[in-house]
């Protein structure tokens, strides 16, 4: 009877021993952060792509417009007051449909979709350029108390590197302005592929459906934007993995989960409401 404290001491002991290289060995994945172009943004030169900047191309008064190479169609749009303005369409030297969308006096409204050179759709996005202006409107007042839109209490916070959430450089994560301020040119290079795609408009505010697919049709990043910011479920198909979780104002929030390529779940990040990083849970 008396050896029994000294024994339940040593088995507890023995198991503590024996459960630490269970704990120990647990993989040392490094975090890869689930967001995409959240931190590629941050990047940009902002000075040259905000809501202030100027509209990069020279149009007619008012009118339809089109151009062509060769026998070949390059676009087809309407401007007025010398502004895009309605909808808009350009293709691939192939004749293949390159972008489509609708613009409201130069700035993006509704659905836009963009295609790679053999028909398979690669972008997806939706715009609500009425709510662009309200919120870049409150931006500029800039009130101290009033805020009626997140990206304004996100500006009182992080300052004019917000402005950057209204850029087509956000959109669709380019690294530079405008390369051209002459519309035939920039689709013309569009069509050529020489460089990275390139919008026709310069300022824009995500309000709805996001998508990002791969030439292969598997779908890269899609979610929801809510006046101009992250809200709701989203998924990003990154290397390591599939990412599933929620953002609230663009922020990460409660769990994150990653999974395989075998469907398999890896690992869990959670959260707290402020975006910060609390625990993993590794499977």
């Amino acid at each position: 009877m008396t050896c029994r404290p000294y024994i339940q001491f040593t088995l507890a002991v023995f198991g503590t021993l024996f459960f630490i290289p269970l704990v120990t060995a647990q993989p040392k994945t490094p975090f890869v952060e689930p967001v995409s172009n959240e931190q590629q943004f941050k990047a940009v030169i902002y000075n040259n792509h905000s809501f202030l900047s100027a509209y990069p191309f020279q149009l007619q008064q008012n009118g339809a417009i089109t151009a062509a190479k060769g026998t070949q169609q390059l676009f087809t749009a309407v401007v007025k007051n010398h502004k895009l303005h309605g909808s808009w369409q350009s293709w691939y030297v192939n004749g293949q449909l390159l972008d489509e969308g609708i613009l409201k006096r130069g700035i993006p409204h509704g659905t836009w979709k963009v295609w790679d050179t053999a028909g398979n759709l690669i972008a997806i996005r939706t715009y609500d350029a009425d709510l662009f202006h309200r919120v870049k409107d409150e931006l500029l007042l800039n009130h101290p108390r009033r805020s009626l839109y997140p990206l304004t209490d996100k500006y009182k916070k992080e300052g004019r590197r917000v402005a950057g959430y209204l850029a087509a450089a956000y959109s669709f994560q380019l690294q530079q302005a405008h390369v051209t301020d002459n519309l035939q040119q920039l689709v013309e290079k569009n069509a050529a592929q020489a460089h990275p795609y390139q919008p026709v408009f310069q300022q824009c505010l995500h309000h709805g459906l996001y998508v990002n697919y791969y030439a292969n049709g598997q779908v890269k990043d899609s979610g929801y934007y809510k006046a101009g910011l992250r809200n709701g479920v989203w998924l990003h198909r990154r290397a390591e993995g599939i990412w599933k979780g929620a953002y609230k104002n663009s922020t990460p929030v409660h769990e994150w989960k990653l999974y395989n390529a075998a469907g398999k779940l890896s690992y869990i990040i959670f959260y707290n409401k402020n975006g910060k990083e609390e625990r993993r849970k590794y499977m």
